[in-house]
């Protein structure tokens, strides 16, 4: 027994004769503060993973304290090190040039830090495990920037991107896209204030445009789409169906001199069945094309006279009938080209008939 306790203390003495002078040597080599640093003339070492390290260390083997350390690639790292991680403040420069400098954590950018990208742009704000995460502001190289909120390195959250050219946007984003509520700005004079995503107007918004004209309303996939009112720069409105960024549905129309359509749009125009009140009491109610009268209609004028029959290009073309504004008469016949043409018979307001009169493009025969 006692022979075992004093080889113990053999062990136990020759250790403190080892270790005691290497424990100073650690402390020397690793500096408190970086300033205070002058590696030219540090002992270089050779890492596991093959990199090339001088600075402070533990035991001579184990980067620790503030160093620097270059890779078999070529990359280089200059900063703190605490047991052979980066961690703490250092300058980190990539083998194609872009570099990061800031904080450090588990041998990732960790915290507050700026990072100069090989395509020219900059990044000055948060990192979480090398990742662009937090706060911060990007600068392209084309000169559009990012200020705002970031999620897993790409803009998330609030933030305002303003492009080169001058337009400006500040909202939600969600992915690196416009996504949720978000107000625009472009130079040539129009904003939208609304819904967004996938980086497009989608959902209700409002928009003026640059020639004056404004749009309240639904869209879908960066037009117009749905219900909405547009007001033009001359004092029209319409109030009705969008598709694909056109006036198509059902609509109405007040126009600034007083007349007004309700009815059915195709693509910006008056199609289909709809009904025309002129500002002067007139009023067309029928079948349209193109913006003019084709097909079945009637037109009733404001003196209680009216036209009820075919149109073609606008005047009354086939069979129909003219009810006079004055003694109630009734004429029915055909019309060519807006012109009475052939046979037409005349009848008093009670249905009884009293004369055929003959025609030609017009012109009374007999």
């Amino acid at each position: 027994m006692k022979f075992a306790e004093k080889i113990l203390s053999i062990i136990f003495v020759s250790l403190l004769f080892i270790y005691v002078p290497l424990l100073a040597q650690t402390s020397e080599e690793t500096p408190e503060t970086a300033d205070s640093v002058d590696l030219s003339n540090a002992k270089i070492i050779k890492l596991r993973d093959g990199s090339f390290y001088k600075g402070g260390t533990i035991l001579g083997l184990m980067p620790n304290g503030y160093g620097e350390q270059i890779f078999e690639n070529g990359e280089q790292y200059v900063g703190d090190f605490v047991k052979g991680k980066r961690e703490g403040q250092g300058t980190y420069t990539y083998k194609d040039g872009s570099t990061y400098s800031g904080e450090w954590s588990q041998n990732r950018p960790h915290g507050k830090g700026i990072r100069h990208f090989a395509n020219g742009n900059t990044f000055e704000g948060y990192f979480v495990q090398g990742v662009i995460h937090g706060y911060g502001t990007m600068n392209y190289a084309n000169g559009d920037s990012y200020m705002g909120m970031w999620e897993n390195g790409q803009r998330h959250d609030m933030g305002s991107y303003s492009w080169a050219n001058g337009d400006t946007y500040n909202g939600h984003w969600k992915d690196d896209c416009k996504s949720g509520e978000g107000k625009m700005f472009s130079t040539d004079g129009t904003r939208y204030e609304g819904e967004w995503r996938n980086d497009q107007r989608n959902g209700k918004g409002t928009c003026h445009f640059a020639n004056g004209d404004s749009y309240e309303g639904q869209w879908r996939d960066g037009m117009m789409n749905g219900f909405g009112r547009y007001i033009f720069s001359n004092g029209d409105e319409y109030v009705g169906d969008y598709r694909g960024g056109k006036r198509s549905g059902t609509g109405v129309y007040e126009y600034a001199n007083g007349d007004t359509y309700e009815g059915n749009v195709v693509d910006g125009v008056i199609q289909g069945e709809g009904t025309y009140t002129w500002a002067n009491g007139d009023c067309y109610k029928g079948q349209w094309d193109k913006g003019v009268f084709e097909g079945h209609g009637s037109l009733t004028r404001n003196d209680g006279g009216l036209y009820r029959g075919d149109w073609h290009e606008g005047v009354p073309h086939g069979n129909g009938n003219i009810v006079s504004g004055t003694d109630g008469h009734r004429f029915s016949g055909t019309f060519v080209k807006g012109n009475r043409h052939g046979e037409f018979v005349e009848f008093d307001k009670e249905g009884k008939r009293l004369r055929t009169i003959t025609y030609a493009d017009g012109k009374k025969v007999k």
